[in-house]
């Protein structure tokens, strides 16, 4: 199961400033910490009153943002690279039934930050997103970026050619993935 974590950066010194983002980690196999974090992002926005210090930061990685997706859906790379062996379309759909299971559920924003509201991606904080050239989950990614950018966020996406959505658990395999670390 994906971890979603809340950091606190140390203020620098003679400064009293709280910083805080979200980030997630990320095992082999497991894909909801990009969602939660998210997710994370988008329940501070819509707090009232607001959190006393905000979030300031996300960072995504290979990040599921809608949950409704599918090969028929509008993202392109879920037919692309439907036969990529790391994250095929029917491990997708199993994960997503075991994580959300009632489908009711997969258009709310809670459960697809994309569907989130505008309001909250201009409340939400800048990103750091990483997606994989051969990723069913990468068109997601950009469009959750182009969302953010749209709403007035600074987002610095790293797309990591021909690299597949395990990326994180191939850091000792390949030069080219140490790069995330």
């Amino acid at each position: 199961m994906g971890t979603c974590r809340v950091l606190q950066l140390e203020d620098p010194p003679g400064k009293s400033i709280s910083r805080r983002f979200v980030a997630h980690t990320h095992a082999y196999e497991c894909i909801s910490g990009g969602n939660l974090a998210a997710v994370v992002c988008h329940s501070a926005a819509s707090m009232d009153p607001p959190l006393p210090n905000p979030l300031v930061f996300q960072l995504l990685v290979v990040p599921v943002v809608d949950n409704a997706a599918s090969v028929n859906g509008p993202y392109l790379s879920w037919k692309e690279n439907m036969n990529t062996p790391a994250l095929t379309p029917e491990k997708m759909i199993w994960f997503k039934n075991n994580y959300s299971p009632n489908a009711g559920d997969w258009t709310k924003w809670d459960n697809s930050p994309i569907m989130a509201p505008n309001e909250l991606f201009a409340k939400s904080p800048d990103a750091w997103i990483a997606v994989c050239e051969l990723d069913i989950l990468r068109d997601e990614g950009l469009a959750y970026a182009d969302k953010l950018r749209k709403a007035g966020k600074k987002v610095d996406v790293r797309i990591y050619e021909r690299s597949p959505h395990p990326i994180m658990a191939m850091d000792g395999e390949l030069v080219m993935f140490a790069a995330l670390y």
